[in-house]
């Protein structure tokens, strides 16, 4: 696991380490979110990205969207939907 508030850092972390769930939070820009998510893409094809919005929503960069307000339960089992989809994909791909 990996947590970091600084794009820079994940963005370098995301080059070199293999990865199976992106979490990111409204508080970073959409666009930062976007490039994040490409990234991401790229290095862990098998990977999920969970985004939490301040708004309902979709985000199109996303797997999983999770409105804030519907609170850490919500949160928790869209982490653990992504965890379980990337495990089924890297062993049904592997």
């Amino acid at each position: 696991m990996f947590t970091t508030a600084d794009v820079e850092q994940g963005m370098d972390y995301l080059e070199q380490e293999s990865c199976g769930v992106l979490l990111m939070c409204y508080s970073l820009p959409r666009l930062t979110r976007k490039r994040l998510a490409e990234t991401f893409r790229l290095r862990c094809p098998f990977g999920r990205v969970v985004t939490v919005m301040n708004e309902k929503g979709r985000a199109k960069f996303a797997d999983f969207v999770v409105y804030g307000i519907d609170g850490p339960e919500a949160l928790l089992d869209a982490v653990r939907s992504a965890s379980k989809e990337t495990s089924l994909n890297r062993r049904g791909r592997a």
